[in-house]
């Protein structure tokens, strides 16, 4: 029985859409084998910890058959001559430099289920037929390459992964503390990466999305629309500001004992924002996203980015917009700048003070009271806070 992981290409990829059909077949019948082996090992010996592994054994097989199904639907992509031919084109037209087609190259390509198949792709790379240069001495191979794969370009599968996989990659790397902890969660799912390629494809994605959002600030200020889902709605805005440690230099300068040069980690405060819409009952309206950004810039890009999306989502014509925040003045000094970007009139915005911070400024005051005892003041922030109390 060969294990599903040591299979490095599609187990099959249909001639033409006519034998799509046998594309799951093909993957069940690669992932068959290793599973009714798990399954009767387990039933040798049905305790516990066999159950565990058995069920790991299950997803983890099953995994990298979806992977050679998402492949086998990308290499009859690559049996259509007229899509193969458009991308090709499409590269040649959009390069600023000559470019020349190399044929097909076998490329490996890795998938959200964790495998990494080679599939065959035309190649181009920069033409330097007749260029006089200095030749490229051992060793001094160049920073990127010029090379580029137009049919995996065109589906977004850069850097040898898969869209999916290198939002997986992203997301991974956002909800966990480091690159190293972000690799270790994808080792649990099957997905074996290295640090570096965890590294690389967290700040593609991060690279790719400040471009997308450059481009619909540009759109924003043209005066596109988007969508019409803030107009007649009721928006909640929010903003704050939060602390974040960067890791500055390391690239040059003096290495140390252990063979590593210094680098700088300093604090800086990234401007988050936050739009949503809610219902009659003030609750979010669950059937539309929510808008999460931020910067590291000022509290004025902060604000550029918020009011480009709200005017992309049709916001110019929303009933209501609530400001929320912590009552810092660099959030309410904007509040009309930002009715004047949205063409609203200023008492279409309501601010208010966030609960929480509210509550915080309580019991600042409380600790004013010189004579209170510490329960004196917990007792009268409780009653203070109470939305039922009269002033």
């Amino acid at each position: 029985m060969r294990p599903i992981e040591s299979i490095d290409r599609p187990l099959f990829v249909p001639e033409n859409r006519s034998e799509l059909t046998r594309l799951p077949a093909a993957a069940l019948e690669g992932v068959a084998p290793e599973v009714l082996a798990a399954a009767a090992r387990f039933l040798e010996d049905p305790t516990a910890a066999g159950f565990l592994e058995f069920e790991e054994t299950v997803l983890r097989v099953f995994q990298h058959g979806a992977s050679h199904v998402v492949a086998g639907v990308v290499g009859l992509l690559h049996r259509d001559a007229g899509h193969v031919q458009a991308a090709v084109d499409g590269a040649f037209s959009g390069s600023p430099r000559p470019l020349r087609h190399r044929g097909l190259r076998a490329t490996p390509v890795r998938f959200l289920g964790g495998a990494r198949l080679f599939l065959d792709t035309p190649y181009l790379s920069e033409d330097l037929r007749g260029r006089p240069g200095a030749k490229r001495g051992v060793g001094r191979r160049q920073a990127t390459g010029t090379g580029r794969y137009p049919v995996l370009a065109a589906l977004g599968i850069a850097h040898q992964a898969t869209p999916a996989l290198a939002s997986e990659v992203a997301r991974q790397t956002v909800r966990t503390g480091s690159f190293e902890e972000a690799h270790q969660a994808l080792a649990e799912r099957g997905i074996g990466l290295d640090r570096k390629t965890v590294r690389t494809l967290a700040l593609k994605v991060g690279e790719e999305a400040l471009v997308q959002r450059a481009a619909r600030m540009e759109a924003a200020a043209r005066g596109a629309v988007d969508s019409e889902e803030f107009a007649g709605r009721r928006i909640v805005l929010s903003t704050d500001g939060g602390r974040i440690r960067l890791r500055e230099g390391g690239m040059h300068g003096r290495k140390g004992k252990k063979g590593r040069r210094r680098y700088r980690t300093p604090w800086r405060e990234p401007k988050l924002v936050v739009a949503y819409a809610i219902d009659a009952r003030g609750q979010r309206d669950r059937t539309l996203p929510v808008l999460y950004d931020g910067t590291l810039g000022d509290a004025d890009a902060a604000f550029e980015i918020l009011v480009a999306e709200l005017k992309l989502r049709g916001a110019s014509r929303a009933r209501e917009i609530i400001l929320t925040a912590d009552g810092a003045r660099w959030i309410w000094n904007r509040a009309d700048d930002l009715a004047r970007a949205l063409g609203l009139p200023p008492e279409r915005i309501v601010k208010v003070a966030d609960f929480y911070h509210a509550v915080e400024n309580l019991a600042a005051v409380a600790e004013l009271r010189a004579r209170w005892t510490e329960d004196d003041r917990k007792r009268w922030v409780r009653r203070m806070r109470r939305p039922s109390i009269k002033a």
